[in-house]
Order: structure tokens, then C-alpha cells, then sequence
């Protein structure tokens, strides 16, 4: 159910502040803003209508209406102005979803508020164009400084390789020296239809690698027990993300959790997240009620990043058991973690891990729509010191 309320402010009506249920419409809904109306589908308060100026809603650093589009320090759209996804704002509005129009700063410390520390210049404060910029660059859309990651994976349905990827993912990670990047991880994420068998055997890979290994325990969530958890998990890492710490966030399963976390997150936060899946099974699997969202459903619900590599079968992290010996005598991974990966239905395919190797491997500086990996069993075996 979805819970609206009225919000006023100087006794003008400005928005409909919405709260999405679990698996409800997405929150970048947008809308128009005319004479002494309001944006009904946007985040806080949104924008005012003709010559009104909405004076408490703000997402992160400043007034947002609609999908990503933003109004200036005191967060005020022109007479007639549109914030929807995409739209333009009127007389001093800024740009919908992406745009760089309008007056995004007054200060570098405004900037800095919203990109963090990768911000050092409001560019043209004091005209109605100001833009943050990050390095001699417009800080938006521009992936610099650290990076965290996330990811989100099924394995209690359909196919078990991610009782094998899970682990070897959590293994990556951990020779890479890493972990301390990793922000949230949630599995048996396939919702509507779970074989108990499947998540149990798939959780007790996952808890075996956390203990091994040493991660955060508090940063792993079981979908089937604790699905809101994750949930807000997912949201919380977005929240906390900037231009110069951007969130990297791997889909290493069907969409829906991933779609709920984001939709959850701030509206501003978007941008500066990276969606990652390599299968397009994944992408497009919705085979229950629970499941109505897709790859191309995030990519238009919410001003993320979309990043698509290549199929990780059959390169060397889907491969014959015989090609994984080496891992019983790599130090610090051993028989234990060949287990992980070699016994079991499905043995030897841990190819979801192949895209937490990719974002290692680039240090986590993802461009463009798609990439590339395709690293051989030597290259794997090298990289591990095996």
C-alpha cells in the first residue's frame, strides 16, 4: 500500500509526499509544476509553482522535484516549470534526470555537501548557471576518488552456481586486499519461489566465507529472513555515496531486490551509483509475482549509472573443476575454498564472481555502458598467487 500525505507550506499546496511499499511504482514518478501547482511525484517537498519557493524539501543538499531535477539553493522552479524525469524547470529551474542546467551551488561548500571532498569549485556562483566542479570538471557524472561495492545475488532457485560464485567473490575481494570496500552483500534474493535446500546449502557457502576470510557479519543479509533488511542496507550504502566514493553495485541475480534498494535511497544519491550484471538472464527473469522488475526497469526508473560486461560463462571463473586444483594448495584459500567452488551441483561455475574480478581489476573506475572481462584460468591462478 502506498501512503500519501499533503504537505503546505504558506498555505499553498506544494507536493504529495509518497512512501513506496516493497516492490511499489518507483519514487521518480516526476511531474509538472504550473501556476501555484506542484510536482506530485518528486522527493521532500518539491518545487513550487508560479513565483512560489518551496522552503523545506530537500534531497541530500538541495530541493529536488521529480526525477533528479533540481532547484537552486533555495530550491524554487519558474512560473510553468516541469520536473519530471528528463523535463526542464521553468524561469531558473535546472534540467531534469542528468541536467546541468539551473543554478546547482552558491558555495564550494555546498558542493563538497553533496560530492564530498572531490568537489573544489562552485563555478560561476554568482550567476544562475553555477556548476560544481570536481578536479577541472563538472563533478556530475564524473567517477573519481574511492569506491565501495555492493552486491546482491539469488542462488536459492533455478541454478546453484552461486553457491560456488558467492564464496569465490568473497575470495577476490579478500586477495585484492579490499574488503574494507565491501558495503553490503544479500543472497537468495530469487523471492516468490525458494527451495530451502538450495538457500541453506548457498548460506552455508556465504557464512563459511565470511568467517574465513573475516568480513563484517552485519553486512550480510539472507533475502528470505530478512528481506527488508537488505533492503535498507542497499539504500544506506547509496546514501552515503558521493562523487568521490561512488557505490559500485553488483547484480548478481534477477533485478527486484536491487530495484527496491535503490528506490529506497535518496533521489539525489543516484548518480553516483553503478549498476553492474553480466547475465541476461538475470536482466530480464521475473517469473513471479514478487519479481516485477528488470535490468532495463532500473535503467529508467532512476538516474543510476548502467554498466553491462560481458557473459562471464565460459570464460575462467565458469570452469571444469580440474582447472580449479590449484586453489587446494594457494595460500590463505586452500581445499576450503575449493570446496566452496567444487562441490556441489554446478561444480566449478562461479561465474557471477568473474564481475567482482572485473571491478577489482579496474579499480573499481567503471566507464561507458559496457565492458569487457575475459580473463583466462592462468590469469585467475597469478592473480590469487596460486
Amino acid at each position: 500500500m502506498k501512503l500519501t500525505t499533503v504537505c503546505l507550506v504558506s498555505g499553498l499546496l506544494l507536493a504529495a509526499c509518497g512512501s513506496d511499499d516493497d516492490g511499489g511504482t518507483a519514487k521518480n514518478t516526476g511531474g509538472t509544476a504550473g501556476s501555484a501547482g506542484a510536482a506530485t511525484g518528486g522527493t521532500g517537498g518539491g518545487s513550487a509553482g508560479s513565483g512560489a519557493t518551496a522552503s523545506g524539501g530537500s534531497a541530500g543538499s538541495g530541493a529536488s522535484a521529480g526525477s533528479g531535477a533540481s532547484a537552486g539553493s533555495g530550491g524554487s522552479a519558474g512560473s510553468g516549470g516541469s520536473a519530471g524525469s528528463g523535463g526542464s524547470a521553468g524561469s531558473g529551474g535546472s534540467a531534469g534526470s542528468g541536467g546541468t542546467g539551473g543554478d546547482e551551488c552558491n558555495t564550494t561548500a555546498e558542493c563538497q555537501a553533496i560530492y564530498g571532498s572531490a568537489a573544489d569549485d562552485c563555478f560561476n556562483s554568482s550567476s544562475s548557471q553555477s556548476v560544481c566542479y570536481c578536479g577541472g570538471k563538472p563533478c556530475k557524472g564524473t567517477p573519481t576518488g574511492t569506491w565501495r561495492v555492493a552486491y546482491s545475488a539469488d542462488g536459492n532457485q533455478h541454478d546453484p552456481d552461486d553457491w560456488h560464485a558467492s564464496p569465490m567473490a568473497l575470495a577476490v575481494l579478500h586477495r585484492a586486499n579490499l574488503k574494507s570496500r565491501l558495503v553490503h552483500f544479500d543472497y537468495n534474493n530469487h523471492l516468490g519461489d525458494n527451495s530451502a535446500t538450495f538457500a541453506a546449502n548457498h548460506k552455508a557457502n556465504v557464512t563459511g566465507a565470511v568467517q574465513k576470510f573475516g568480513y563484517n557479519s552485519a553486512l550480510f543479509f539472507d533475502d528470505q529472513t530478512d528481506l527488508n533488511g537488505a533492503v535498507q542496507s542497499i539504500a544506506a550504502a547509496i546514501n552515503a555515496s558521493t562523487a568521490s566514493d561512488r557505490l559500485l553495485l553488483i547484480c548478481a541475480g534477477p533485478m527486484e531486490v536491487c530495484w527496491r534498494g535503490i528506490d529506497a535511497a535518496q533521489n539525489a544519491k543516484e548518480q553516483f551509483v553503478t549498476v553492474i550484471s553480466h547475465s541476461n538472464w538475470n536482466d530480464t527473469h521475473q517469473d513471479t509475482t514478487q519479481m516485477s522488475h528488470t535490468w532495463s526497469d532500473i535503467g529508467s526508473s532512476f538516474a543510476v549509472q548502467m554498466h553491462h560486461i560481458n557473459d562471464q560463462n565460459p570464460p575462467a571463473f565458469n570452469s571444469a573443476c580440474s582447472a580449479w586444483t590449484w586453489l587446494q594448495t594457494a595460500t590463505g584459500y586452500g581445499t576450503e575454498t575449493y570446496d566452496w567452488v567444487c562441490k556441489g551441483a554446478a561444480a566449478g561455475d562461479a561465474s557471477d564472481a568473474g564481475m567482482m574480478y572485473y571491478v577489482v581489476k579496474k579499480q573499481g573506475s567503471l566507464s561507458g555502458a559496457t565492458g569487457t572481462s575475459s580473463p583466462t584460468m592462468a590469469e585467475v591462478k597469478t592473480f590469487f598467487g596460486g
